[in-house]
């Protein structure tokens, strides 16, 4: 048996936790990338509708409420901006962690692709010493090997 073996059951394990940490940052930067652009969209709606209000008359109040959204708008979407941004620096360092785990899975896998080849090798040379061992008992007994006859 690999002696390793334990140690690349490890290192798998540790690549598909990185892998599924990977997956899950992805899908985290996707969701708060459509809420960035929900708030997009809410601004651009909020300054048409200020657009239009204007050319009525709008009270001083209404139109310092309406200024005072929009800010609180821009506000949220430099925060979301800042949120994707942790986000995007968390994925790329959970990525150079993934390829660090792979590379050293990948160094245990070679061991064993080593090892077993090894195995092989040795078996193949077991099997060949047992027919010599036989090819040469079964001719001191003078028995033709080809034909099985005595």
């Amino acid at each position: 048996m690999f002696r390793y073996e334990a140690v690349l059951r490890v290192r798998k394990y540790k690549e598909d936790l990185l892998k599924k940490e990977v997956g899950r940052i992805i899908a985290g930067i996707e969701f708060e990338e459509n809420i960035l652009g929900h708030i997009e969209d809410e601004i651009e709606k909020s300054l048409d509708e200020v657009s239009h209000l204007q050319k009525r008359r709008i009270s001083i109040f209404d139109l310092k409420e309406w200024d005072n959204y929009i800010i609180w708008l821009h506000n949220r979407q430099k925060e979301q901006e800042k949120r994707i941004e942790e986000l995007k620096n968390e994925l790329d360092s959970t990525r150079k962690k993934l390829v660090v785990a792979s590379q050293e899975k990948r160094v245990i896998e070679r061991l064993k692709e080593k090892y077993e080849i090894k195995k092989q090798i040795e078996e193949e040379r077991k099997e060949s010493f047992n027919l010599d061992e036989i090819g040469l008992s079964l001719f001191e007994r003078g028995v033709n090997v080809l034909s099985l006859k005595k």
